[in-house]
């Protein structure tokens, strides 16, 4: 099982501060059965802006220290973007990382809400062939009727990924009325952990598949796990058009 958004680097982020703390979150994510993990360190202009030169160094010197604790948890490199105007730019000048060197890119909208820039960065990023997957689009502070919105953004071709967290109720009940609705309304692509520390934020997913099985049902989210690979292997992702639950009358949002 691959997470595809992890903050697993020390000292580049708001993730872990040192070393020591990268290896027990590593090896929390293997306890959990999470058998790779793509580093997603925040790139934010003015406040995340680390040479990609020292994030490999960094991912090299933990591999190292895994295999010296005897983890095997093979780990990857890509950047969880905040998007704004530069975005394209950014990444045409190779400022930016993928998910892997993959044509996927993650990117995070303002919990605040969603910018009119969005849709220009988007289309962008769609016109140098780079796939756009939006981030933990359900902590979005937005009622659930407005949800509607990111039909357009699939439709463009971007993917969604839900938080483990928010599913198991840890970002508070909105967002996890948020992440229920887009998961039945099939809106949702990937799962991820978004993980950043042992304490708050853990590497934690085994509880989440388990609800979102009762959600939706376990092929679907046998489908939702095995696309994080294809993601991590640049391969084509299918994907149904989003639309309404089955049963949506009996579409309950109870905690």
């Amino acid at each position: 099982m691959i997470d595809l958004h992890h903050h697993l680097l020390w000292g580049v982020d708001d993730g872990p501060s040192q070393m020591a703390t990268s290896i027990e979150m590593a090896r929390m994510a293997l306890d959990e059965g999470i058998t790779g993990v793509i580093m997603t360190p925040h790139h934010m202009k003015g406040r995340y802006e680390n040479d990609i030169g020292d994030l490999k160094e960094k991912q090299r010197v933990l591999e190292e220290a895994l295999g010296d604790e005897g983890i095997d948890l093979k780990l990857y490199l890509g950047h969880e973007v905040y998007g704004d105007f530069d975005t394209a730019s950014e990444l045409s000048q190779g400022r930016i990382l993928t998910l892997n060197g993959s044509g996927y890119l993650l990117i995070e909208f303002p919990f605040s809400g969603i910018p009119p820039y969005e849709v220009q960065l988007v289309t962008s990023l769609l016109g140098q062939g780079i796939r756009p997957i939006l981030a933990h689009p359900e902590r979005i502070q937005m009622p659930l009727k407005d949800l509607k919105i990111f039909e357009d953004f699939i439709n463009r071709g971007c993917l969604l990924q839900v938080n483990t967290g928010s599913i198991t109720g840890l970002n508070g009940k909105e967002a996890w009325q948020r992440a229920k609705y887009l998961l039945q309304h099939g809106m949702v692509h990937l799962l991820a952990t978004d993980a950043h520390n042992t304490t708050t934020r853990k590497p934690l997913i085994r509880e989440a598949l388990s609800r979102a099985v009762k959600w939706v049902g376990e092929g679907e989210v046998d489908t939702i796990v095995a696309r994080a690979g294809d993601v991590l292997w640049d391969r084509g992702v299918r994907i149904n058009p989003p639309g309404s639950p089955k049963k949506a009358r009996r579409f309950l949002l109870r905690m």
